[in-house]
């Protein structure tokens, strides 16, 4: 059998991204034990065939202080909420979903309303 470098780097590529995901997904699960469950807000997913929503619920926190970046397959939400009365006492929310295949993570709309952020992630055509 003949040397084929093409097919050699693709098996290279491939063990290498396989390791990095293993070590992403410890890292999250690191995170997941070592934080207060209470720290992660709640949301909720659907999908038709158009795009995927998610909702995070995320009451008493103010617009300005919520990160949200969607990007390599995957939506990162924080948001922290200043605890009245204590100058330096805030509390963090963090949120990481994986998506699946077939999104367009460039065509996205956000709406912010009554505590609760929707995004919208349209799905290529």
């Amino acid at each position: 059998m003949a040397f084929n470098p093409e097919k050699e780097l693709k098996k290279l590529q491939k063990e290498v991204n396989s390791a990095f995901e293993k070590i992403n997904d410890k890292v999250g699960e690191f995170w997941r034990k070592n934080i207060d469950p209470g720290t992660s807000p709640s949301s909720d997913i659907t999908h038709d065939n158009r795009k995927v929503t998610i909702n995070f619920y995320l009451p008493r926190i103010k617009r300005k202080n919520v990160i949200l970046l969607v990007d390599n397959n995957k939506v990162t939400l924080e948001a922290y909420l200043k605890k009245k009365g204590k100058v330096k006492d805030v509390e963090r929310f963090y949120r990481e979903i994986k998506l699946p295949d077939g999104l367009n993570t460039e065509k996205t709309r956000q709406h912010w309303q009554n505590g609760v952020l929707t995004l919208e992630i349209f799905k290529k055509r």
